[in-house]
């Protein structure tokens, strides 16, 4: 079984109890991503990680998020066999992803994503060779081995995910799952109305 480890920039300290209650049976590992400038929100388990970037390196006023795994990705001890994901903290997975994903053992696996019943558009980025590019993916589906992932740094702008798959296409094969979801900023009130 791959281990499964979620690198999860996190700032809303709100979702804490549902995060839990979401994740903590599914034997995964998070690796919670915050600035120490930032109120440290415990969860108090011991598979949750928390990863700190020190007041050294300021939270900047836009891509935070992106500046935060990048950090994390340039000073994380990496297990080269692991999975790794990057998970924002308001987003879902479907219910058995991970049991799935866990018994798979190729460097990258992509699942499908649902954008919310409230989105205005291209509401599903479906796990295909099409689709691998540009405003058509992002990174909460890739799952992607740790001695892969320890290479890479994001660009710091909106298709930093597209940019980053297009450049790793060129290097990998991916294996593609389109029946399995994650469900995009699923515990934001204006893009879903919630149904787990």
């Amino acid at each position: 079984m791959t281990k499964i480890n979620i690198m999860m920039p996190f700032s809303r300290g709100h979702l804490k109890t549902t995060l839990i209650k979401h994740y903590e049976p599914m034997d995964i590992t998070i690796h919670q991503i915050m600035f120490e400038s930032e109120v440290y929100t415990n969860f108090d388990r011991e598979w949750v990680k928390p990863f700190f970037i020190p007041k050294s390196h300021p939270k900047p006023s836009t891509y935070a998020a992106l500046y935060a795994v990048n950090y994390f990705l340039a000073n994380h001890k990496f297990s080269d066999d692991d999975y790794y994901v990057i998970t924002p903290d308001d987003d879902i997975y479907a219910p058995g992803v991970f049991n799935a994903i866990k018994k798979m053992n190729d460097n990258i696996v992509v699942i499908s994503m649902d954008r919310g019943d409230q989105t205005r558009h291209r509401r599903y980025l479906y796990a295909n060779k099409d689709n691998m590019k540009k405003e058509y993916v992002g990174g909460e589906q890739f799952f992607i081995k740790g001695k892969i992932y320890k290479k890479i740094q994001f660009e710091t702008n909106r298709c930093a995910d597209g940019i980053m798959v297009e450049m790793l296409i060129k290097k990998y094969t991916f294996r593609y799952e389109p029946k399995l979801f994650v469900f995009f900023n699923y515990l934001n009130p204006k893009w879903w109305k919630p149904v787990l």
